[in-house]
């Protein structure tokens, strides 16, 4: 009797698996073909705006220019808005491409392609090494890129920037304020900015796709970068937590298996 009933809960385990699968597919086919989709008008907005811009310019007059750069900045956010739609559907695979990755070369890759380490205004702190876990590269570049940009993004003004990285080994014994989904050695990756940080109260809401805490005209972003964090953490089976305290910063704080 009891292995059966293991067996019907390991068959009901494997079908919804299956349907998360396939919804997260369904989800990304959409994603992708309404990006698509999406991006043919409003590049034809875009070149047609240029055109009024470098063409008639000097004829509009009184608020027609004021109008029609607020159409140009209001395209390059809807255009933003599209690439982090398609990013945030791509992160929804789970396991497509798992290999050995060095977590310290991921880092490396993303601080050189964005010029971070030459930044003088920025100081960054990280630890010597990263461990080696198995991961889907690709996606622990968004991982690290999101994290990076939030910090810089939510800065104090007048303030330089400063960026802490941690990095410990733990087990699941270790841990039990964290659910993680099995037994094991896990990594502890925190990612600490002494920036504007947030009322903890927000803390789980600010991984919801779209989620805000701040308006347009104060911080650029679409309210993705952050649910991208969550889904590619969730693909690996892991755990992110945040931590703020307002005006003194943020802390991110992640949990991956190794295996």
């Amino acid at each position: 009797m009891k292995n059966a009933t293991l067996t019907r809960k390991q068959r009901e385990l494997e079908l919804l698996t299956q349907r998360i699968d396939r919804s997260n597919q369904e989800l990304e086919d959409f994603a992708y073909v309404a990006s698509h989709d999406l991006h043919v008008p409003l590049r034809k907005i875009q070149s047609f705006g240029k055109l009024l811009s470098d063409r008639y310019a000097e004829a509009l007059t009184g608020d027609g220019q004021l109008y029609l750069e607020r159409i140009l900045e209001s395209t390059k956010r809807m255009e933003r808005l599209l690439d982090d739609l398609l990013s945030f559907s791509r992160s929804t695979r789970s396991d497509t491409g798992m290999e050995p990755t060095d977590l310290g070369q991921i880092l490396q890759e993303v601080l050189t392609d964005n010029n971070l380490l030459d930044q003088p205004e920025i100081t960054l702190n990280m630890p010597n090494t990263l461990p080696l876990i198995r991961a889907v590269p690709s996606q622990m570049q968004q991982l690290f890129q999101n994290l990076l940009d939030n910090a810089y993004k939510f800065k104090r003004k007048d303030v330089p920037t400063v960026i802490d990285i941690r990095y410990r080994q733990t087990t699941a014994a270790e841990l039990p304020e964290v659910e993680l989904w099995a037994e094991g050695n896990y990594c502890v990756l925190e990612f600490a900015d002494n920036g504007i940080g947030f009322d903890q109260e927000n803390a789980g809401r600010i991984f919801n796709i779209f989620q805000r805490l701040h308006g347009v005209s104060e911080y650029q972003g679409s309210g993705i970068g952050l649910a991208i964090c969550k889904k590619v953490v969730d693909n690996h089976r892991g755990v992110i937590k945040a931590t703020g305290v307002p005006g003194a910063g943020a802390i991110f704080a992640i949990v991956l298996p190794f295996e």
